[in-house]
């Protein structure tokens, strides 16, 4: 696999965890959109550290930017996982569910 094709299946992977998350966030009442902070933060993170063009274009082999990617790979992740969650209550307890506490 090329470098351009490791970053473009990132890329990929990216915009279908963004689209899931503006479609939960979309849907949900401003606790629940509270709690997808945390994966608003991550996905903004990724953009701007891991994806950015300039960080991108820095020289690195195949094996370093694997490396860099699968670092993206890990908070995206965290952050599908915190989606996930947040859909879960959402899907249990209704989209306007509040916090307690």
């Amino acid at each position: 696999m090329t470098q351009a094709e490791m970053i473009a299946r990132f890329r990929r992977h990216v915009e279908l965890v963004q689209t899931d998350f503006e479609r939960l966030e979309a849907a949900v009442g401003p606790d629940l959109k509270r709690l997808l902070g945390g994966a608003k933060h991550l996905l903004f993170d990724i953009n701007l550290l891991i994806l950015d063009p300039k960080i991108l274009a820095e020289p690195r082999t195949d094996e370093r930017l694997a490396y860099w990617l699968q670092s993206g790979e890990r908070l995206l992740r965290e952050a599908e996982e915190q989606i996930a969650e947040i859909a879960t209550i959402a899907r249990e307890f209704g989209p306007q569910a509040r916090m307690m506490g």
